[in-house]
């Protein structure tokens, strides 16, 4: 390729135009003195001085140059020199130009000028003028000697002169191009320090690789994020933790910018580098490293290897046994000298061939004492299942085992180990261990459970000394009372006795369920020579329950007595009469409690001789003759309710200056007061209340009652575990009145969204306070108690129950969410519908019927 010289300086002038000057200069200075001599001459002659004649001549000059016809034709004239004066020097201009046809064709032109240049000092000039006469070698030497190196070093390395050319352009400051030639002669150990000078790092690691600065080499690398080439240098080093963890960057990296979905050739490439790094990582004795990029890439069954190297045996079997590799799994134990994991992998191979027995084995002889058990569970071998549990600490699972294998006492004791002792007192009794059972009971602070096992088993005196240690809040403190009464009648300690059978009486009045305290009472008075209270006592208990034991023939026989011989009657006791139409029929005995509803007593009927709750109501209902109408409404239609799981309505009105309500009377508890104590009940006892609570609500609801206001507190449960509904319609009615509110009823906790919103209330208003209440028994809490509740009744899902207690089976907790929907319409149609799916899922999850209605309150 021709390299054009650039466009030179005008040249100095030559001799032959010097010449032509000087002769035109002295041509003009002769011609300008005899013009001057003659124009002196003239003014003499003529008399006329000589600036007169210079004005004059200017004059004509002037006159001559303003005549248009001199200056068109001067134009002309002036315009034809000039380009006979172009004309002249085209030639001289065009070679001087460099032109490159006209260079190629003037070589010896280009020669000449070069020569010319050189003869002045100017080497650079030369070199272009000998470059476009392609003189290469002088253009090269001129150029070096005007220290053009770069001009230089192109035109040698033009010449295949590569060392000369490398020099000098490292002279010329161009250290990249110095490099490459470097690099190109085989000098790599010149052309690395070049490389980096010139900022071209990583070409100046391939020159340090090239002459085995290998450390070097990789910290550029390095430098520069060429991981996977750094890593393989410092390999060669030996350095291999060092290399393996920029083999791991080099993957990182990788995952970066390629993401995951990668193509075939890719993933091999990849999970070639992975390898490698694996490798490397071994080396370095890191095989848990290794494990982890392998299984990172895909590779988990060679990383399983590892993970058994590195002793975590746990995750290098799993993934072995878990992708059926039981022969490399048995290999990989023998390489690690890990021959007791081989029973593991035998054993899981044995599971794998359904060979559960053979297995349990193997996993016995490995101390997988977990896999064991559950395999000697599979093969029906429970008791050796609850052996292997137990070995394993499970003691829970141990009981389960030992109750399947037909032994109660080993369960017992490994629930007494669990810390369980009610658990284990079941067993006990199941086993015969009577005394053992009520320690056990005793232990978890069930004195009157502990002190009946002490009285089957005859041992009186420890059974008295429990009893009487059950606390009067305890819900078998009535039950504890009549049993000591019947210990002490037994053992003839009637002042004990009488005592323990009064407090019985003060407790809960007599009714056709509950005569036996009475009898014994009236037993006690009859041994004590009391006739007259006896046979009244007598008489009492006939009047409940004509036929119970022997109460006839004791009467009888009392009424003979008596007639045969005259004793005064003891003085009645004092009761509480208030002085209202009301009251004369109802005698207050104690006040049970107030609250919301007015203030509840435990009275008796004196007109029908039974025990009553008699409510009086607040005076914003008789205040308020609305109230009031609705409040009587309310009671007629509840006690028209006739049901087992309802609180019969036997009276209400208006006495004096207050209004009434007598009802049945419930010994027992509220479940809100269970739930006070509790918090949240066992499965199988939140369903029997929910049950009771759904049949009464069925009952109700095919009368067209609703409740509109059910909750725990609304909600009795009796000693012998009846759950009964009460106030129906009258919360409402009271709430109302009190709070002068007409669309909102019901309990904040528990109310449905249309209730809240005050639209038309139904059944299925009823179905989501019962869905909410149940949600409470089972999970510890209402549904929402958080914040604005009203406003998440309306608009916020509630949480399933199953995150609150794991425990609730799956078909319990879509139940439960169905009956608490916003929409009613997509609530179950109606109680009876709801309780039906709960006794259809029960039999299905039990393999058997529905639960026992009754409960322990």
């Amino acid at each position: 390729m021709t390299r054009l010289p650039l466009l030179p300086d005008i040249p100095h002038p030559s001799t032959r135009d010097r010449c032509t000057a000087v002769v035109l200069w002295f041509w003009f200075q002769a011609w300008s003195l005899v013009a001057a001599r003659r124009a002196w001459a003239q003014a003499e002659g003529g008399g006329r001085s000589l600036l007169d004649e210079l004005w004059q001549r200017l004059g004509e000059i002037q006159a001559l140059a303003n005549n248009p016809v001199v200056l068109q034709y001067a134009a002309y004239a002036v315009g034809a020199i000039v380009v006979l004066w172009l004309l002249g020097r085209l030639p001289r201009l065009l070679r001087l130009a460099g032109g490159g046809a006209v260079a190629a064709a003037s070589r010896s032109q280009n020669l000449r000028e070069a020569r010319r240049a050189a003869r002045r000092g100017d080497h650079v000039q030369a070199g272009r003028f000998f470059e476009a006469a392609e003189d290469w070698e002088s253009a090269a030497e001129s150029y070096e000697r005007g220290r053009a190196f770069a001009d230089a070093a192109t035109v040698w390395e033009r010449l295949n002169q590569t060392a000369k050319a490398a020099r000098l352009y490292e002279q010329a400051s161009e250290p990249s191009k110095a490099a490459e030639l470097f690099f190109r002669l085989g000098n790599p150990a010149r052309a690395a320090g070049l490389f980096q000078k010139a900022g071209q790092e990583v070409k100046a690691a391939e020159a340090y690789e090239r002459v085995g600065e290998l450390e070097r080499a990789a910290g550029l690398y390095a430098k520069h994020e060429v991981f996977d080439r750094a890593g393989e240098l410092l390999a060669r080093l030996g350095k291999h933790a060092q290399a393996a963890e920029l083999l791991d960057r080099a993957l990182r990296r990788l995952v970066v910018r390629q993401g995951v979905e990668l193509s075939a050739e890719a993933t091999r490439a990849r999970q070639a580098l992975a390898h490698r790094c694996a490798e490397l990582y071994v080396r370095s004795q890191l095989p848990a490293k290794a494990a982890a990029v392998l299984r990172e890439h895909g590779l988990e069954l060679d990383a399983a290897e590892y993970f058994c190297q590195a002793g975590d045996w746990e995750t290098g079997l799993d993934i072995f046994l878990r992708h059926r590799q039981f022969d490399r799994a048995a290999a990989a134990c023998q390489a690690q000298g890990a021959e007791d994991r081989l029973h593991l992998v035998q054993g899981e191979r044995l599971a794998a061939d359904g060979r559960e027995r053979d297995a349990a084995r193997e996993f016995e002889a490995g101390q997988a004492w977990w896999r064991s058990a559950e395999m000697y569970e599979r093969a029906r071998d429970y008791a050796k299942a609850a052996e292997m549990y137990g070995c394993h600490g499970d003691d829970e699972r141990a009981a389960e085992m030992h109750a399947a294998a037909g032994e109660p006492a080993q369960a017992a004791a490994a629930l007494e180990r669990l810390g369980k002792p009610k658990e284990a007192a079941r067993y006990y009794q199941e086993a015969g261990a009577i005394e053992q059972a009520a320690r056990a009971l005793q232990a978890a602070g069930d004195f009157f459970g502990a002190g009946s096992l002490w009285i089957q088993a005859q041992a009186l005196d420890e059974a008295v000394v429990l009893l009487q240690q059950v606390n009067p809040e305890s819900e078998r403190y009535l039950e504890a009372t009549i049993t000591l009464g019947d210990l002490f009648l037994e053992r003839q300690l009637y002042g004990p006795a009488k005592e323990k059978f009064e407090k019985v009486a003060a407790l809960r009045a007599i009714a056709p369920d509950f005569v036996h305290p009475t009898y014994q009472l009236a037993v006690i008075h009859e041994r004590q020579g009391d006739l007259p209270k006896a046979l009244a006592l007598y008489e009492k208990v006939m009047a409940e329950q004509l036929a119970y034991r022997d109460v006839q023939a004791r009467v009888a026989d009392l009424r003979d007595r008596l007639a045969q011989t005259t004793q005064v009657l003891p003085g009645g006791e004092a009761t509480q009469v208030v002085a209202s139409p009301a009251r004369t029929r109802y005698r207050i005995l104690k006040e049970l409690g107030r609250g919301g509803m007015g203030i509840v007593y435990h009275a008796e009927d004196v007109l029908l001789q039974r025990p009553v709750a008699y409510k009086v109501v607040p005076d914003a209902i008789r205040e308020d003759p609305k109230a009031l109408e609705n409040f009587l409404r309310e009671a007629r239609i509840a006690a028209s309710l006739q049901h087992p799981n309802i609180v019969t309505i036997y009276d209400a009105g208006q006495a004096a200056d207050e209004i009434y309500i007598a009802m049945e009377y419930v010994e027992g508890r509220s479940l809100q007061q269970v739930l006070d104590q509790v918090s949240t009940l066992p499965l199988p006892q939140a369903l029997a209340i929910f049950r009771q609570a759904c049949l009464g609500l069925a009952h109700a609801h095919g009368q067209n009652v609703v409740h509109r206001d059910i909750k725990p507190a609304n909600m009795m449960i009796t000693p012998g575990g009846v759950v009964k509904l009460m106030d129906f319609g009258l919360a409402a009615v009271v709430t109302e009145a009190m709070a002068k509110v007409t669309s909102v009823r019901g309990t904040p906790f528990y109310m449905a969204p249309e209730q809240i919103l005050g639209e038309e209330i139904s059944a299925l208003s009823d179905q989501y306070a019962l869905g909410c209440t149940l949600y409470h028994m089972v999970t510890g809490r209402p549904p929402f108690v958080e914040g604005d509740v009203l406003y998440h009744h309306i608009h916020t899902a509630p949480m399933s129950p199953r995150e609150r207690n794991p425990q609730i089976p799956a078909w319990l907790d879509a139940i439960i969410l169905q009956t608490m929907l916003k929409d009613r319409t997509r609530r179950f149609p109606s109680v009876g519908v709801l309780l039906q799916e709960v006794d259809r899922c029960l039999a299905s999850a039990r393999g058997s019927g529905p639960p026992s209605g009754n409960v322990t309150p």
